[in-house]
């Protein structure tokens, strides 16, 4: 058997979880900005 091959559902669900990670990694950086500069 062919281990290789992904269902596209799979496929989609493995890519919108990266999307979400790059998201929450987005509103972290944008928060931690916006707190720095309050801070100064």
């Amino acid at each position: 058997m062919n281990n290789t091959r992904i269902s596209s559902t799979d496929l989609k669900d493995r890519i919108t979880e990266h999307i979400k990670d790059l998201a929450e990694a987005t509103d972290a950086a944008r928060v931690s900005e916006e707190m720095l500069r309050y801070l100064d």
